[in-house]
């Protein structure tokens, strides 16, 4: 994912603007990257617990079905709908969606289709399937990837701060470390997690200050941060 390059729309995507940090900052990239997440002002979503990637392959069918018994397999069920594959000259693209499909990243001529995952089980993955609405359906467990929140944020391209003096960079991964710096709006490339913090690169942040800090990118059921997938 961190080969991608710029430029590219991520579906429901939001391209958040470079904000301003400490004195004497560095130029920021061009934002030409989309970022995911909530926008300021709006409500941020519950994240679950990672992401849930589907197999794409020509001809594969990803089922949704409704209220499951975990201890029941998916093949002993009728799915309520489904998204179907078909290969494309280049990229494997979506052939038929329900209309209420819109999930978290789709960008199929970069064989991108990412599920926030909320609840997992042995043969059962409960995904968001409207970002908009946070409509939910279950997926058989075999069919898609799970990447947990950790891994995920250490293969994005960057993550960003939506508003200003909400989560500031601090030196340590403590909610009453001294602050480096307030960085909305700026790429901040993920270097290592802990918890709910993030370790960031301050590249594109500020001189003389040290290479990182850190970051809250959740607290309790809500997402405090917006990510890219693409560079």
């Amino acid at each position: 994912m961190k080969t991608l390059i710029a430029s590219l729309l991520v579906t429901g995507g939001l391209i958040l603007a470079a904000g301003t940090g400490g004195a004497s900052k560095k130029t920021a990239p061009p934002q030409a990257r989309p970022f995911t997440g909530a926008p300021p002002g709006v409500p941020a979503p519950d994240p679950g617990v990672g992401m849930a990637m589907p197999h794409l392959a020509d001809g594969q069918r990803l089922y949704f079905y409704g209220i499951v018994d975990f201890t029941q397999m998916p093949d002993m069920l009728t799915p309520l709908d489904s998204v179907v594959f078909v290969a494309g000259p280049y990229h494997v693209a979506i052939k038929t969606a329900p209309p209420w499909f819109l999930p978290e990243v789709m960008k199929m001529d970069y064989d991108l289709l990412f599920l926030r995952a909320m609840t997992i089980s042995k043969n059962w993955i409960e995904v968001v399937v409207n970002r908009l609405t946070g409509e939910t359906r279950w997926v058989d467990a075999q069919a898609v990837r799970f990447v947990d929140w950790p891994r995920f944020l250490l293969d994005v391209a960057a993550v960003e701060v939506p508003e200003a003096g909400t989560n500031p960079i601090r030196i340590k991964p403590l909610g009453h470390a001294s602050i480096l710096a307030d960085a909305p709006g700026i790429p901040l490339p993920v270097l290592g997690v802990r918890g709910s913090w993030l370790q960031v690169a301050t590249i594109h942040v500020a001189d003389r200050i040290p290479p990182w800090g850190w970051i809250r990118w959740r607290e309790d059921d809500r997402l405090l941060i917006s990510y890219s997938p693409l560079q």
